[in-house]
């Protein structure tokens, strides 16, 4: 039997049912998650318009300062139109970062804002035409506290107080902080946390006692390295038991008990009766006793004593008062004896210091010794010079000098010896004394004295 042939539409039929199978088989290995395998299996694929570049790469961080970390990078090859710079504040690339998009390609950027002493870690990508890459590795850098104050100085107020002032860094700052220590900076005793301030007063301190100090600045991350160290000594206490004792007309004896402390000298103050104004200060060693001495006759004075340590003098003692003896003052010094002519030697003199002196005597001898024969002479006031006239020439001739005041006349001073200019006239007497005030027992009337003088009335 003869086969009868296809009709055209049966093949149209057969022809769309295999162009269905191979669609479903096509549909079946997609569905699949299968690739065809490319028909040249040593050469890759191109690029497609509008793929992402690869991850920039070599990503580093420096640290710049306490607000800045530089980065740099390299980018991927390829025509590159952006990147964006990701910063975390935390030690790893996690958690929401802040978008930094450059505008431009770039293969390095500072992140400047930053906080001090704090973690940052940074990621980098590059794009293409808008489309972002896959992120960089990641890196991490710490910024540094801020910098430390400089310029620390140390100085006693009290002996209880030390002022301290310093120089802050140019940060914008928190607060200060000021470390109190033991001398040599060992041992940490205080930490005072304050306002931000460029000066600052220890208080509560132990007298004569040292101390070393150091000071920092804080930021909102922290706070920053010490300053250098500074140090300074309180002053010492007052001294107590104070006591002042008359022994003469002239001289007052103190005594009293140190504070403890390494001290450096005590200061005695020497007041008014009424300690009302101060009329000497004496610095002297390191004693607890002194004698005061040049004082005036029948005088009440008042003292006060302090101590002081390198940091300088402390508060002063409670106030003692005693009275001088009531009697004659010491002794005139300096006296000395100046040939004026060939009948004139002339006297100059320092007063005593004891007060209250009245008048001044003076005594001649012939010869170059205070010790034979004599005369005297005496002159008002408080006077320091005394032209001896009528005196014989080529004759040597000595002389001392006494101060008397209400109470008697004070020693005689040293003596004082001159010569008269040409030869001598033995026959020549001496002037009369002079009567200066009339009712006192050291002023004596005489008559004209002849060469030949009298015994010295001791």
């Amino acid at each position: 039997m003869r086969a009868c042939p296809r009709s055209p539409r049966g093949r149209t039929i057969g022809l769309f049912v295999i162009a269905f199978i191979v669609v479903m088989v096509l549909g079946v290995i997609a569905s699949s998650g299968l690739a065809p395998v490319p028909a040249n299996p040593v050469h890759s694929p191109l690029t497609a318009a509008g793929d992402p570049p690869e991850a920039p790469t070599n990503l580093t961080a420096t640290t710049l300062s306490a607000f800045e970390i530089g980065l740099s990078w390299t980018n991927p090859s390829g025509t590159l139109t952006d990147n964006h710079v990701y910063v975390y504040s935390a030690s790893t690339c996690s958690g929401s970062p802040t978008d930094f998009d450059l505008g431009g390609v770039y293969t390095s950027y500072a992140a400047t804002g930053l906080t001090p002493t704090t973690n940052y870690s940074f990621e980098v990508t590059a794009s293409t035409s808008g489309v972002e890459g896959p992120p960089s590795n990641c890196v991490t850098s710490t910024t540094p506290p801020p910098g430390a104050p400089t310029g620390l100085t140390a100085a006693s107020l009290s002996s209880h107080r030390i002022g301290l002032s310093w120089t802050n860094p140019w940060q914008t700052l928190t607060a200060n902080t000021v470390y109190e220590y033991s001398l040599g900076c060992s041992t940490l005793l205080n930490t005072y946390i304050i306002a931000v301030a460029a000066a600052y007063t220890a208080t509560s301190l132990t007298p004569a006692t040292s101390y070393c100090f150091t000071v920092s600045a804080s930021m909102s991350g922290g706070a920053g390295p010490p300053s250098a160290s500074a140090s300074a000594t309180t002053r010492p206490s007052a001294p107590t038991g104070l006591t002042a004792t008359a022994i003469s007309v002239s001289q007052i004896d103190l005594n009293w008990t140190n504070p403890s402390g390494t001290l450096t000298a005590n200061t005695v103050y020497e007041y008014s009766s009424a300690c009302s104004t101060l009329v000497n200060t004496y610095v002297v060693g390191v004693v607890t006793a002194y004698a005061t001495t040049g004082l005036k006759p029948s005088t009440t004075y008042c003292f006060k004593v302090s101590a002081s340590t390198s940091g300088g003098a402390g508060a002063q003692s409670a106030s003692v008062s005693s009275t001088t003896f009531n009697g004659p003052p010491p002794a005139p010094t300096g006296l000395t004896a100046t040939t004026a002519s060939d009948s004139e030697i002339d006297l100059a003199w320092t007063p005593s210091t004891g007060g209250g002196i009245l008048a001044q005597g003076i005594y001649m001898f012939t010869g170059a010794t205070c010790s034979v024969g004599g005369a005297e002479i005496v002159v008002s006031g408080s006077a320091t010079t005394y032209a001896w006239t009528g005196l014989a020439a080529g004759t040597t001739y000595s002389f001392e000098v006494f101060d008397a005041n209400a109470t008697g006349n004070s020693p005689v001073s040293d003596c004082a010896s001159a010569t008269t200019l040409g030869s001598g006239d033995p026959a020549q007497s001496l002037p009369c004394a002079t009567l200066v005030m009339p009712g006192t027992d050291f002023l004596r009337a005489t008559a004209p004295i002849p060469s030949v003088f009298a015994a010295k009335a001791v």
